[in-house]
Order: C-alpha cells, then sequence, then structure tokens
C-alpha cells in the first residue's frame, strides 16, 4: 500500500496545525504540550502526517536521544496514529500499513524502540490494539460533561460535602492558564510534590511550566481555590471536544480543594464545547487513593492500552543496562 509521509517539527506551529484541523488529536498531542515536552528532555518532538488511499493519519512522537546515533520512540502520555477513511470502517490492512510505515521512518530516524499508548479517543481503537500488539496496563477514568446536574446528585454525599466546604472556605476560579498563572501554580506543585517524595520525572520546575503555557497559546486552562489555610490548583488541557486533567497542585491545609477546582472544571468546560475528560489514573494498584478519588468523578472506566516495538534490541538493552533506558514491556514485537 503506497503511502506518502511528511513530518512535521513542533516548532513549526502554523504546519502542525494545518495538519491536525479537522482530523484532532489528543490533548496530550497538542502541539504546545508536545515543545514543553521537547524542551524539557533536549528531544524532539515530531507530527507524522500520513495519507494512503482513502485515507489519512496522525502520529506525534517524542524522541528522546540517548547518543549521537540513537534515539528512543514515545508518544506522549495518551496518543497513538489518529486515522481517518473517507468511508466505511477502519479495516486492518490500513493500521497495519500505518505501522509499518511508522516502524520504517523511526527506524531512519535512528530509533532503537517504540513505547506508545493509546488515547480512549483513538478512532477504530480496538483495531489498532490488536495490530499493533498492545496489553491492556492499568486503569483510566473518563467522565461525560454534558449532565452536571445528575452528575452531582449521582455523587457520593462525602464529596459533595468535600466541595461544598472548600467553595465556602476559599475563592475559587478559572482561567487561561497562561505565563502569568504559572507562579503560583509552580510553587504548589514543588510543595505537592515533595510532600509526596516524589520521583524526578514528575518534578517540573516553573520553567518547564512557563514553556508549556507559552507555547500552547490558550490551550490549557487553571482551575484554583484559594483560602487563608491553603490552595489547591488543576491544569487542564483541551482540545476539540476532548479535554485532559493533566496537573494537580496544592500547598497549606484546604480541605476539600482537590474536589471543589476539579468539580468549577467540570462546570466551566462545557461552557467551551468540551464533552468529555480524561482524568487519568493511579496506577495499577487498585487501593489507590488517587485512583478512587477520580472514580468518584467518573462514569466509565477504560483499560489504557500500551504497545512497544522493538527495532535494534542489543542498543536499547545496553542503555537501559547504563540506566539512561527503561526495560521494554515483555511483550515488545521486534520491527
Amino acid at each position: 500500500m503506497g503511502l506518502d509521509l511528511k513530518l512535521i517539527e513542533s516548532s513549526d506551529a502554523p504546519g502542525w496545525h494545518r495538519e491536525v484541523a479537522g482530523l484532532g488529536v489528543d490533548p496530550y498531542c497538542a502541539r504546545g504540550v508536545m515543545a514543553a515536552w521537547a524542551a524539557r528532555a533536549s528531544g524532539r518532538a515530531i507530527l507524522m502526517s500520513l495519507h494512503g488511499p482513502g485515507f489519512r493519519a496522525l502520529q506525534a512522537v517524542q524522541l528522546r536521544p540517548l547518543d549521537e546515533r540513537h534515539q528512543l520512540a514515545r508518544t506522549p502520555e495518551y496518543g497513538g496514529p489518529w486515522i481517518s477513511v473517507k468511508a466505511g470502517a477502519i479495516a486492518g490492512s490500513v493500521a497495519s500499513a500505518v505501522r509499518d510505515a511508522v516502524d520504517e521512518t523511526l527506524k531512519q530516524l535512528g530509533a532503537v524502540s517504540q513505547v506508545f499508548t493509546l488515547s480512549p479517543w483513538l478512532p477504530a481503537h480496538d483495531v489498532v490494539a490488536e495490530e499493533w500488539g498492545c496489553r491492556g496496563v492499568a486503569d483510566i477514568c473518563l467522565a461525560d460533561l454534558v449532565d452536571r446536574d445528575g452528575r452531582w446528585r449521582r455523587m457520593r454525599r462525602g464529596r459533595r460535602s468535600d466541595i461544598r466546604s472548600a467553595e465556602r472556605a476559599a475563592e475559587v476560579s478559572w482561567r487561561t492558564f497562561d505565563v502569568n498563572a504559572v507562579p503560583a501554580f509552580a510553587r504548589a506543585y514543588a510543595e505537592s510534590m515533595q510532600r509526596l517524595s516524589a520521583p524526578p520525572k514528575w518534578r517540573l520546575n516553573e520553567a518547564y511550566f512557563e514553556n508549556l503555557a507559552a507555547t500552547s497559546a490558550g490551550g490549557l486552562m487553571m482551575a484554583s481555590a484559594t483560602a487563608a489555610c491553603g490552595e489547591a490548583h488543576a491544569v487542564f488541557a483541551i482540545d476539540g471536544p476532548h479535554s485532559a486533567y493533566m496537573y494537580a497542585a496544592r500547598r497549606g491545609e484546604l480541605p476539600g480543594g482537590p474536589s471543589a477546582v476539579l468539580w468549577e472544571a467540570y462546570r466551566q468546560l462545557p461552557t467551551m464545547g468540551v464533552e468529555d475528560i480524561n482524568l487519568g489514573g493511579g496506577g495499577e494498584d487498585a487501593d489507590n487513593p488517587l485512583l478512587h478519588f477520580k472514580r468518584s468523578f467518573s462514569d466509565r472506566v477504560h483499560r489504557l492500552q500500551v504497545g512497544a516495538r522493538s527495532y535494534a534490541r542489543d542498543v536499547h538493552d545496553a542503555a537501559v543496562s547504563a540506566g539512561t533506558a527503561r526495560p521494554l514491556p515483555s511483550w515488545a514485537v521486534p520491527a
């Protein structure tokens, strides 16, 4: 199957937006999010645009250098090949053709492996998961935002009480996450990560959030609850009808603060045309408190699908031994 493929760098804002227009991607694949990651990781963020007979596809990829010749390829938090066909359903042959073209291109770029997670909103999600050899690894929580009143009635009494208490004690606000919003959020985020003894990959500094805000050009929103006793914030990414609960942080003690800011997002996102939200998960532990919190705001659970491709296993394994890469999943496919 003949395919035309071109690469768009995250630095090419007009080109990126041109390719995405009319097709859309997961909020985690937005140019600003990808560009901020590339700056922090000293890597490269690209959008692969593929055209074939009767279809087109997009895949956002993060490339992190291992050395002068080799790179690790990853999707953002939630990605995968976004395929659109002119008529009918997406066939396995189309998904496999896209997969093979992506494999070949990544090999040419020096990638030694690719690990990818599938967005819950990916077109033909199950077809792609099968053709790319994915496996379910964890639960993530999703919620529809069109019936807020019904959700409030279904929410457990304790969660409603948390929200009311925080709203009485704090000023709750909603604003664009721009460079002026960054300092307060970054301070609260640093305190949260310290309190949680978070691993280094989650210890994002103020410069990262400044870059994220600057490159996202209004595609991020922040809900906040601030009081004398403490504050809570959450940042949300938006792409068309979809949104993602990206980062949350708090300082001091504000009981119910995280619940209040998430509920404020549930109020405000529908006014922006957003229909649903990906709250993410809390790891594989079913008793994880974060997962319980997100479940209380969700109406369905999605099994996150992860796939892996191995292009130069010896190089990847050497990087693992050197501590510069993580082991591939046991189901990684040689390609």
